[in-house]
């Protein structure tokens, strides 16, 4: 871990660029979020949250991209089928909070909700940015969380650590909920 550590301080820039890169990829093709993400915090802690979100908007657009070109037979049938059209931005970002739903899927499905690219980006801006940095600094304090807990038993500092974030994000959510209702996410405007 030593030479790792003093490897990616040697080459830093080489090693976000690889990062950002092969997160790209990872997400445009095999849609898995949590590998990206926990990389991410144990190679550049704190900032892998900016990498990370580069990584997955960029390879989120890609997957979009994929899926407009492709012409593949079931997908057009089900996109004659599966048409969302009323509140389609508003959907589509509720349904990237969605958790356990792999990205290759949320990405795909852009394509059904009637998203031009910049309305895809900014959807994923929206719900994906916040969800990066919560599990950011979630994953960084786990371990200091655990060591509080194993050595000074300080629950206290525990639930604080962990419980934070968590409120913020369900105030996150209370706040895009406020904004639909004051009709924000209407893009047609």
């Amino acid at each position: 871990y030593v030479n790792y550590q003093q490897f990616l301080t040697d080459n830093y820039l080489i090693s976000v660029m690889f990062f950002i890169i092969a997160g790209s990829l990872w997400i445009a093709f095999i849609g898995i979020f949590i590998p990206v993400i926990l990389f991410s915090v144990l190679t550049f802690g704190y900032f892998g949250a900016f990498y990370t979100s580069f990584a997955v908007i960029s390879g989120s657009l890609i997957c979009f991209f994929m899926a407009g070109i492709i012409n593949v037979e079931k997908l057009n049938i089900l996109k004659k089928k599966i048409n969302i059209k009323n509140d389609s931005f508003f959907l589509f970002v509720v349904l990237r909070y969605a958790p356990g739903l792999p990205f290759i899927f949320k990405n795909l499905s852009g394509i059904f909700f009637n998203l031009n690219w910049k309305k895809f980006i900014l959807a994923c801006i929206i719900s994906d940015i916040p969800q990066i940095f919560l599990f950011t600094y979630i994953l960084n304090n786990v371990t200091t969380t655990i060591d509080n807990l194993v050595h000074n038993r300080d629950i206290d500092q525990a639930l604080s650590d962990i419980l934070l974030p968590t409120a913020l994000f369900f105030f996150f959510l209370i706040f895009l909920y406020i904004l639909k209702k004051m009709n924000f996410f209407n893009l047609n405007r």
